[in-house]
């Protein structure tokens, strides 16, 4: 079987590995695409850190089950079935000291992050039955890659504190930033403004229902203001840099929350005195819950329309690292772009 595998930083190879098998509590599954995350692209260049040569990536992911293993309900998992897979695993005597805050657990490994695992860049991988979710037929199988960023889509609770929250203000209408949108579409918000100075990032912005602003024209608080009159309560920054951090802690109200998604950066300088004079909240997120990752894959059943917008960008498994190579060179591609291994 093939995998695509880091050979070194900005040269990918297709390596040949074993067949996995649907051993105990095992769903077998068949990938039918994967895309390229944000941080396979920064393993690809070397620039989070976090990623070897020899390291296999790729955690956002669709397939169909192929086979399944002893305990396995055969009734939950039909062959064939469309079905997406949590990237958070954690050992059987985790599961339920951690229950609903699976993100939380130090040791856990994660799909795409962890060295050992043979991940979604190839044709088969072997999900331990707990981590996939079936899909609903009527579900178009791309749809299936979003789950996954969906499931980090920081419930209004989580973003607010419990505080009400209509307004959303998303820091870089990147691949990432598009997914908060879709996610604040489906816990009921209908006004988000998107900072980018992209143009084509932008634009898959707008096809989604955000109004963008431009931080280049004059400053983010000011155009919101002009926007809605007043601060917003809850902001997300899918960029992370010193430049785009500092926007949020500026355009939020007192006592609202900015959270840290983007990784742009290792560090970051911030605005102490701004976060404690206005009491704010600076939350970091980095996975999700089982539960968000199962409501985000309810809620996929029936998105917008302009859900697809978000899949721009279509490649076959044998010209993926040449999407790598292009993607790395800063070509823009302003929306995911999804490599098919079966279509």
């Amino acid at each position: 079987m093939h995998a695509l595998t880091l050979a070194d930083f900005g040269r990918m190879t297709v390596t040949e590995v074993l067949l996995p098998a649907a051993g105990s509590k095992l769903v077998l599954l068949a990938i039918v695409a994967t895309d390229i995350h944000g941080s396979d692209l920064d393993g690809y260049t070397g620039d989070n850190g976090r990623s070897d040569p020899g390291q296999k990536m790729g955690h956002e992911s669709v397939g169909r089950v192929a086979s399944i293993g002893d305990g396995v309900d055969i009734a939950d998992f039909r062959v064939g079935a469309a079905a997406a897979f949590n990237s958070v695993l954690l050992t059987d005597d985790e599961i339920v000291p951690y229950l609903g805050r699976e993100q939380h657990q130090q040791g856990k490994r994660v799909i795409g992050v962890a060295l050992d695992d043979i991940v979604y860049f190839t044709h088969l991988i072997a999900a331990p039955a707990g981590n996939a979710a079936v899909l609903p037929v009527e579900m178009s199988i791309a749809n299936g890659a979003i789950v996954e960023p969906l499931a980090v889509k920081f419930l209004t609770e989580r973003w607010s504190g419990g505080r009400p929250c209509t307004e959303l203000l998303i820091i870089g209408c990147v691949p990432f930033g598009q997914s908060a949108v879709l996610a604040a579409i489906s816990e009921g918000m209908t006004e988000f403004v998107s900072r980018e100075v992209d143009a084509g990032c932008s634009a898959v912005g707008v096809l989604l229902g955000a109004a963008t602003i431009d931080p280049i024209t004059s400053p983010v608080a000011e155009q919101l203001v002009a926007s809605w009159d007043i601060p917003v309560d809850v902001c997300i920054d899918a960029v992370g840099v010193t430049r785009t951090l500092g926007d949020p802690m500026s355009a939020i109200n007192p006592g609202g929350t900015a959270c840290l998604v983007g990784m742009g950066s290792p560090r970051v300088d911030i605005n102490a005195y701004r976060i404690c004079t206005g009491e704010q909240n600076l939350v970091g997120i980095f996975t999700y819950s089982a539960w968000d990752f199962r409501d985000a894959a309810a809620w996929m059943v029936t998105p917008p329309n302009q859900a697809a917008s978000v899949f721009a960008h279509e490649v076959d498994f044998a010209d993926e690292s040449c999407a790598f190579a292009e993607l790395a060179t800063g070509s823009s591609m302003p929306s995911k772009v999804l490599v098919y291994f079966d279509r």
